[in-house]
């Protein structure tokens, strides 16, 4: 589609984004071009492709062509996660109240001090364990528009000064930076110092981050440069440990949820999967329902006990290769300071009679 601005200028609006690089908005339209755009008709593309909520956020969009496409960009490049909230995930439950407590507080208010920003949020723990999916969620739940980012796909500090830019022009905003340890790693360390400071800059607000919620996943968060961890940083820590008991039997029954099984197929696999993480939970109940099938060769599957035996004897919970790793790391005193819970966790973990798992730690 081509756009022409009051003085005639063609914008050319690009329909498929899947090979176009947002930082090459900037060489086509200029860095600073003011914003000309007919709005009815740029409003009837955005509606075509079904980004209503985009479009209310838009109208009073103040910024330069640069960052309004590479706005658009963004969210269109985002998958199908804007409606997926708390209720899409088994368990957790005082995780999910933390979340939604500490997110709603700073972005459903319109009564708090303009100066303040909502505390950045740091998810942290084994693989697989959720972590993502409850940051997304809180996205869904607090009714501001969710963005994503993976700290392995940003290179450049100027990629990361867009993310932030791009949220702050679609406040209220949950700005989420997956895989966050691979983004700010020590700075003595040498290893992406400059976007570890690029990200320090940008929450510590040298633009307002009011109504801007920024959470960090990572696996390992004492990979993590400490200055990220002060005040003001990411001085909200939630650890998403391996799921208890009462967790682990809500997961179970979602993921059997349409099939048959046993009454009590549940309270065994309960008891039998500690340290399974919520992924290792999803490949068990997979295991027994491809072992029913190949017995029983029918439609409506029974899952019963028999299937759950052979299942835990085909797998064990991946989560022992990252205890076993943060165990090697000799986590310094800090850690118990920063990340108590996971320290709390590995204590009970070194506690066990691991001698049946020796196939699968070294």
């Amino acid at each position: 589609m081509i756009i022409k601005n009051e003085e005639g200028r063609s914008l050319y609006i690009i329909h498929d984004f899947d090979d176009f690089d947002p930082s090459d908005l900037g060489f086509y339209y200029g860095n600073h071009v003011k914003r000309a755009i007919v709005t009815g008709e740029f409003e009837k593309w955005l509606l075509e492709q079904n980004q209503d909520k985009l479009v209310s956020h838009l109208k009073n969009f103040g910024s330069n062509v640069y960052d309004y496409l590479n706005s658009i960009y963004f969210w269109l490049k985002q998958p199908e996660y804007k409606n997926f909230s708390f209720k899409d995930i088994a368990g957790y439950e005082s995780h999910k109240n933390i979340l939604i407590n500490e997110s709603k507080t700073w972005l459903g208010s319109s009564f708090l001090p303009k100066h303040f920003s909502p505390e950045s949020i740091l998810l942290y723990g084994p693989p697989g364990t959720g972590k993502t999916r409850l940051a997304l969620a809180t996205g869904g739940e607090n009714n501001s528009i969710c963005l994503y980012g993976s700290g392995a796909s940003i290179n450049k500090s100027e990629m990361v000064s867009s993310l932030f830019r791009v949220a702050r022009n679609f406040k209220p905003s949950t700005l989420i930076i997956d895989e966050i340890d691979g983004l700010v790693k020590p700075r003595e360390s040498g290893l992406n110092s400059d976007l570890a400071s690029a990200l320090i800059s940008e929450l510590d607000g040298l633009e307002n981050n009011n109504n801007l919620l920024t959470i960090g996943v990572t696996n390992f968060p004492w990979n993590i440069d400490n200055a990220l961890l002060r005040s003001g940083r990411f001085s909200k820590r939630i650890y998403v440990g391996t799921p208890k008991e009462i967790d682990r039997k809500k997961i179970i029954e979602a993921y059997l949820k349409g099939i048959k099984y046993s009454k009590s197929i549940v309270s065994f696999l309960v008891k039998s999967t500690e340290f399974f993480s919520c992924a290792d939970l999803k490949q068990l109940v997979a295991t027994m329902i491809r072992e029913a099938y190949r017995d029983q060769q029918k439609k409506e599957l029974i899952i019963t006990q028999k299937y759950a035996k052979q299942a835990l004897e085909l797998m064990k919970p991946t989560t022992l290769l990252w205890f076993e790793k943060l165990k090697s790391t000799d986590p310094p005193k800090e850690a118990e300071h920063y990340f108590p819970e996971m320290i709390k966790e590995l204590k009970e973990y070194e506690k066990k009679d691991l001698k049946g798992l020796t196939g699968l730690i070294s």
